[in-house]
Formats: structure tokens, sequence, C-alpha cells
């Protein structure tokens, strides 16, 4: 697997493009295309760079000089050969182009290749202009023939012709393009044939390919992408070597035949030989570990902790650990009744109130808000408690307004009518019914 870039500066090879010693001049060719249809009347002044013999064919004046379309257009023009472009790297898209590979090498190999550039130095700012104009005119799928003229990329980048040149030598010499052919001046020949199909051009503009740089080789990945180690065996053990073999009796490798007895009092002392070949350690040591890894789990800081994980608020480092890892330094502040949102509100509080400085990836999560636990104190007192009793109020101030509206609505609602409202409401209902026995609408 190969690196992106390298940090030292190599010569682009010589076997690529066109050189002094290698020219390359091509060969000129009538290249017969397809016109663009464009609306009638349009395409008399693009006539004028045709020759009159192709629109002999095709011109046809009638009624209020209307013509017919030419279907075809024939030009001059250069091909390379066979084997321009064998081995050039094609490149990742314009923009990866323009604006990464490019500002990467410049950064990584500018001073290095600024000596081979007399007189000739240009910024980062206008090599990416030059950078964006070029991968304008070149194939959006390889980054090849890009053949603009250096006066075309001057108007479009708005530099001068010879702040192109400089910008165009630095990219040859990065490695980011290759001139494939170098621009000349048409033959008498050439010159004869694309004036008589109208065109006025008197040379060849350069052909160049743009690439990313010639990554450098790295052996130190296998091709899944994985390290692959320094040294294939690991070092000798002192006492079996580099292979594992089976278990035989010390006497069978002693130089004289015997073996070392323990004495009864090594056992008591917390000593055995080594039968792996390993230093041991105590057995009070070991079964104080043992003792540790099968310790039960607080059930309430596990819970915590579980909820805490699920919360929205929850620090993304506090995910390296399961609730049961926590569950051990969230015991206290469970036993007193501790929310996610007290747990975030301390870690809140020791970096903007206690001034603290609280990294993005602890190097020891548990620990970090340990210390965070017993910055705050009082376990008694959480964090978020007044924020919680304030809520609580304001949940209550809103459920007593609301009961007291609904009181008033029914209140309302159990206002028995009078006999006054009782009769205004029997002489409508008959008005109405009498009204729709006519069968007027009620107004």
């Amino acid at each position: 697997m190969s690196a992106p870039y390298s940090l030292t500066w190599e010569k682009p090879p010589a076997d690529r493009g066109s050189s002094p010693q290698r020219p390359r001049r091509g060969t000129a060719y009538v290249h017969r295309k397809r016109a663009r249809r464009v609306p009638r009347g349009v395409w008399l002044a693009t006539s004028r760079s045709h020759s009159l013999d192709d629109l002999h064919d095709h011109a046809r004046f009638a009624g209020n000089d209307v013509v017919e379309q030419p279907r075809w257009i024939k030009q001059l023009a250069l091909a390379l050969g066979a084997g321009a472009y064998a081995g050039i790297p094609v490149w990742k898209g314009a923009q990866h182009w323009s604006r990464i590979a490019v500002p990467v090498a410049y950064a990584l190999w500018y001073k290095q290749i600024r000596p081979m550039m007399p007189s000739n130095g240009v910024s980062q700012r206008a090599l990416v202009k030059v950078a964006d104009a070029r991968a304008g005119f070149a194939d959006g799928v390889t980054g090849q023939h890009c053949r603009p003229k250096v006066s075309t990329l001057a108007r479009i980048t708005g530099l001068d012709e010879r702040t192109v040149q400089r910008a165009s030598l630095a990219l040859r010499l990065l490695g980011c393009a290759t001139e494939v052919m170098r621009g000349r001046l048409r033959t008498k020949q050439e010159r004869l044939a694309s004036w008589a199909m109208g065109d006025r051009s008197r040379g060849w503009a350069s052909v160049w390919a743009l690439h990313v740089p010639r990554p450098a080789v790295d052996n130190s990945r296998d091709e899944r992408g994985l390290w692959k180690p320094v040294f294939l065996e690991l070092s000798p053990h002192p006492r079996r070597g580099s292979i594992s073999v089976e278990k035989v009796p010390f006497r069978r490798n002693s130089p004289t035949g015997s073996c070392p007895q323990p004495s009864p009092t090594d056992a008591e002392a917390g000593w055995r030989p080594p039968m792996n070949g390993g230093a041991s350690r105590p057995a009070q040591k070991r079964q104080s570990s043992q003792g540790r890894r099968n310790a039960g789990v607080d059930e309430a800081g596990r819970l915590l902790a579980a909820r805490w994980l699920a919360d929205g608020q929850t620090p993304a480092w506090a995910g390296r650990h399961t609730p049961r890892g926590w569950a051990r330094v969230l015991a206290g502040p469970a036993a007193h009744g501790w929310t996610p949102a007290d747990l975030n509100m301390a870690l809140h509080e020791w970096v903007h109130v206690g001034g603290n400085w609280c990294p993005a990836t602890p190097y020891k999560p548990i620990g970090l808000l340990a210390t965070v636990i017993a910055w705050h104190g009082d376990l008694a007192d959480p964090p978020a408690a007044a924020e919680r009793a304030r809520e609580a109020a304001e949940r209550a101030a809103e459920r007593a307004a609301l009961a007291s509206e609904r009181a008033a609505n029914a209140a309302k609602d159990v206002v028995k009518a009078s006999p006054a409202h009782r009769a205004a409401a029997r002489q409508a209902f008959a008005e109405a019914e009498r009204v729709r026995r006519r069968g007027r609408p009620v107004e």
C-alpha cells in the first residue's frame, strides 16, 4: 500500500512527457465534427471561421436571407501519437487536484525546488489560481488533454502571462503536471491548411496532463492496510527460546543432571519454582486482584451510569466504558439521589466555574469524573437540585392556574337559565321551525 505523499522531494521521471532530448511534435490531421444546432441567422456570425467551399454546399439563400446551417465542420487538429500518456497517472478530480494536491505539494516541496527556479518564484495563491484555471480545460475523468493558451489562462486568472508561465514551471517541478507536448509554431503546410479552413492561428498550444504527485512506496503495511511486524519472531525466551515446547523436567535440561528442590518453608513464604519459565507473583497479590475482579457491582451506581450514558448531554468520551465500569465511581452520587443532569452540571461547573481544563478525549475518563465529584464536595447537595426545584415550582404554578381556570369555566356552565332566557329560546326555535316549513332559509 502506498502513502499519499512523501516528505522528500524527488525529481519527476524523465521518461514521461516532452523534453529537449525527446521532443514530441505531433501530427496534424483534419478533424471533422458535427456542427451545433443554433437558431436561424445566428450561425452567420460564426460562418467566418469556415471556408467558403464548405459553406457553398450548405448555403441556400431564400426569402429574408434565411440560410441552411452546415451539418459538419472541418478543423485542423494535432494528434499526439500512440503512447503519449504512458506512465502518467490520472487525477482524482479537478477540485481535489487544484485545492488539495497542489497546495500540499507546494507546502512540502517548494523550498526544495526554489533553487531550480532562479528569478521565477511564485506564490501559493497565484499557483492555486493557475491550477484552478487549468483544471477547467482538462478531461474530467483522467486530467489529460489540457491545452489552453497562456493568454487564455492569464485572462481567466487576472495574472500576467509571465506569472502563468512561472506557475506552470512550478507545477511541473512539483510533479503535479506533465507537459506531454511542448507548444510550437505551425509549419508552412499546417498554416496553409488551417487558413483554407478559416483558422488564422499560427501555433499549437502545449498539451498538459494534470495528476497528483507520484506517491512514495510504504512497505510497512500489507495488502489489507494492516501494519507489518518489523521482526517476524519475538525475542527468544531465556529458558525455552523463541519456540514453545512441551513441559519437560528441569533435570533433563540441567547440565549437571540435578534439580534444586524447594524447601518446606518456600511455599509458606509465598514462593514456588517457576513452572512456565517466568517469574511468579506472590500468592497474596494474586488472590487480592482476583477478588477485585469478582467483587460485586453497585446496582444503584450501575443504573445511574446507564441513564447517564443514554442522556443526550453526556460527553462522547463517557462511552469508552460500560455502565459496569462506571458503577464504582458513581456509587456515592447514586446513593444521594443524583441524576444524569447532576453529573453533566458538575462537569460544566468544574470547567466554567472552577477554571479547570477538560480535554476532548481524557486519558482516564473514570479518574476525571472521580476528580470532578471530589471537587464538588458535598454529595448531599446535587448540582442541579436548585434547577429541579425551580422547574417543579413552575410546574406547580402552571397546574394551579389551569385548575383555577377549569373551576371558573365549570361555574359558568352550572349557572341556571332564567325564565326570560327560556322564553326567548322557545320563541327562536318556533320561528326557525316556521321558516323551515315554508322552505325559506333562516336569516
